[in-house]
């Protein structure tokens, strides 16, 4: 009888049959496709540079077989959790197996999908703000002239990155690179409130100070210290007083520069009143009184419409709060489905294994695939109670954090007077 020179004379039955098992193990569902010879055995040196004529016949019918059949039933490579394993993440994969290997561990696919998962969220964050970023600066242009269109046009791009960065994340366990995300982009909110309010305010500054140049050269050669000049120094300013009003692209700033402007003002004009003979010190002191009064006046619409801002920017988190729970549950309720079919699939390929083994009389192999069928039922049960936790989690502690972030914006930057004959602010 011949004899394999391969095989031992003491190899036991089970150890003869370990790589059926392990092929039968790790490839559940599997197809065999017999190759022929590609070409005639001097031809193979040189495999890579014949050209597909040169190749054999049938060689050639069975790989377009084997293509056709990849094409149309393999699916894609899917890890833990059932997410798809695009070229990126293989190539990860592969370095922190090899790393493994390297540093004389066992590579583990726990393990490494862990490390992947970290990767691959990490650069998610990066992916979403970057889009943010750049969707900005197409989407909006400063200064605005309401919090109304920035906070509109900082929803749209933030909630366009966070599905951004759901397309790419997984396994986030506890949501903290999702945490992270929404911290970014608070802080992002919180700078581009900053930008606009400063552009405004740089506008504001420069066309001030174009429109009351000639009134402060009057101001600078004593014109108004004269009899009658507090009342020509009032009608000088309405005209330039007008024209700012009137002039667009000021931005949400304009009424704090404008108002911090006739307080820097508001010691010359005092002197100029001072100076005017032809008026009364009763008349003075109720043109002080007036000014005053307009100032105050000023001041409170300026509180006002500071109070509803920092309103609207707390109704703003609370809808970017809502946003990302939102496309967390969407994407959430989508990892589950695509998990259940992933399980359902693995818990077909294990009953019909199960059945096969039975009817060969493997029974105690038998046994060991029944208790890895319950495993997979209890995975099964405890995804479904995830989803629960998911929310719990996020209500108890990822929402308060970003709610905490900042109670109200940047807004109600000061405008600082004129120092050393110039104007403008820091």
């Amino acid at each position: 009888m011949f004899k394999s020179p391969f095989l031992s004379s003491v190899d036991s039955p089970e150890k003869l049959d370990l790589a059926k098992k392990c092929i039968r193990q790790y490839f559940p569902s599997r197809k065999c496709f017999v190759f022929d010879r590609p070409t005639q055995r001097k031809g193979l040196k040189n495999l890579e540079n014949l050209s597909e004529s040169k190749l054999s016949p049938d060689f050639v019918e069975e790989v377009d077989i084997f293509l056709q059949y990849i094409h149309k039933n393999a699916e894609a490579k899917v890890i833990q959790g059932g997410h798809v394993v695009t070229g990126t993440l293989l190539g990860n994969l592969a370095v922190s197996y090899v790393n493994s290997i390297r540093s004389g561990t066992v590579p583990c696919i726990e393990n490494a999908v862990l490390v992947l998962a970290q990767i691959e969220n990490s650069a998610a964050v990066q992916e979403a703000i970057k889009y943010y970023e750049d969707r900005k600066e197409r989407l909006l242009k400063l200064p605005t002239e309401t919090v109304e269109e920035l906070l509109q046009a900082h929803s749209q791009c933030e909630k366009e990155a966070i599905k951004v960065f759901m397309a790419r994340s997984f396994n986030d366990e506890g949501q903290e690179y999702q945490k992270q995300l929404g911290m970014k982009l608070e802080s992002k909110l919180k700078d581009l409130c900053s930008c606009n309010e400063r552009a405004s305010l740089d506008r504001c500054q420069a066309l001030l100070t174009q429109l009351f140049q000639d009134l402060e050269e009057k101001i600078a050669h004593g014109i108004y210290a004269v009899p009658g000049g507090y009342q020509q120094f009032l009608n000088d300013r309405e005209e330039p007083l007008e024209k700012y009003q009137r002039a667009p692209g000021k931005g949400l700033m304009a009424s704090r520069a404008l108002q911090d402007y006739l307080k820097y003002q508001e010691a010359a004009a005092q002197s100029i009143l001072k100076a005017d003979r032809n008026l009364t010190q009763k008349e003075k002191e109720a043109e002080v009184e007036r000014v005053r009064a307009q100032a105050a006046e000023r001041e409170a619409e300026l509180q006002r419409k500071l109070r509803e801002e920092t309103l609207k920017m707390a109704e703003e988190k609370e809808k970017s709060s809502e946003e990302h729970k939102r496309q967390l549950l969407a994407k959430m309720e989508e990892d589950r489905k695509n998990q259940q079919l992933e399980y359902e699939r693995m818990l077909n390929i294990k009953l019909q294994e199960e059945r096969r083994l039975l009817e060969e009389g493997r029974r105690a192999e038998a046994a060991r695939m029944q208790d890895e069928i319950k495993q997979l039922k209890t995975e099964m049960k405890e995804m479904k109670e995830k989803k629960m936790s998911c929310v719990i989690c996020w209500e108890k502690h990822i929402r308060p954090a970003l709610m905490r972030g900042w109670g109200g914006g940047s807004l109600g930057l000061q405008m600082e007077g004129k120092q050393n004959g110039e104007w403008g602010g820091k």
